[in-house]
């Protein structure tokens, strides 16, 4: 029903802007956007797995079906002839909504059910040529939510975006969106030579070895991605999920990543 659906985004913005000196303005801006039916990572494509309930099971997950541990924990086959499918007929597979095939999965074009939302304030001060200086600065704080990241950027390779359990796709922040960007740029000419400050009756010679030159300067900043918190399963596939599942991003609420209890 949804394989049709394009892309929406919502886009809003307030500006202000104000001269506050002579050829000196400052603009405060917000922009903000929402967007929905996006295309989620493969992960959430995958609809054979064993459900997340059941992991604890452990290694007994990778026993036969007709193995004594598996008879003792009470499973038996799905259908007639299970325990003969040669690697597809341990516990694990017998869980799985489809176990008569080890791996299903849609095209994530057809599922658009990717969100994201972004927010950003930005300061940008101008000062306009006087006095032979220029010279630009500003600085934006951003921040992009969403459970639709993916592709490789200068901040981060993400490439399945936020990678988590088949069935689940919670929004977290986008790697790709940098924090904070701060950003200085000038112009200044250089009072020497004829017509200028210093030196303005020096000969042709020296003003055209001193005259004319001008300083310019450009810096930027930006802070780092999101800490994104991941390791390979190297049963995961039997299971039905990603070899990378679960992809964990920095906690936006402030909780702490990890807790001991966890583990």
């Amino acid at each position: 029903r949804d394989a049709a659906r394009l892309p929406q985004t919502v886009n809003w913005s307030l500006v202000i802007q104000r001269e506050l000196l002579p050829n000196f303005s400052l603009e405060l801006s917000y922009l903000g956007s929402r967007s929905t039916h996006l295309t989620v990572g493969s992960g959430a494509s995958q609809f054979n797995y064993v459900p997340k309930g059941r992991l604890g099971l452990g290694f007994l997950l990778l026993q036969p079906i007709n193995s004594p541990w598996a008879a003792a924990s009470g499973f038996t086959d799905p259908f007639s002839g299970f325990a003969s499918q040669q690697g597809a007929n341990t516990v694990a597979q017998a869980l799985k909504p489809y176990p008569q095939y080890t791996f299903v999965q849609s095209d994530v074009a057809l599922r658009p059910v990717g969100k994201a939302s972004y927010h950003s304030f930005q300061v940008k001060a101008t000062k306009r040529f006087s006095r032979g200086l220029s010279g630009l600065f500003f600085f934006t704080w951003a921040k992009s939510i969403t459970n639709a990241s993916g592709g490789s950027t200068t901040y981060a390779n993400f490439a399945e975006g936020s990678r988590q359990y088949p069935g689940e796709n919670p929004t977290s922040i986008d790697p790709g969106v940098p924090a904070a960007i701060f950003g200085l740029n000038f112009s200044y000419d250089l009072p020497f030579g004829k017509g200028k400050h210093f030196l303005r009756s020096s000969s042709r010679l020296v003003d055209s070895v001193l005259g004319g030159w001008t300083l310019t300067g450009f810096m930027r900043y930006t802070s780092g991605s999101a800490l994104q918190i991941w390791g390979i399963n190297p049963f995961a596939s039997i299971l039905g999920y990603s070899s990378f599942i679960p992809m964990v991003n920095a906690n936006y609420t402030g909780a702490p990543v990890y807790r001991k209890k966890n583990f």
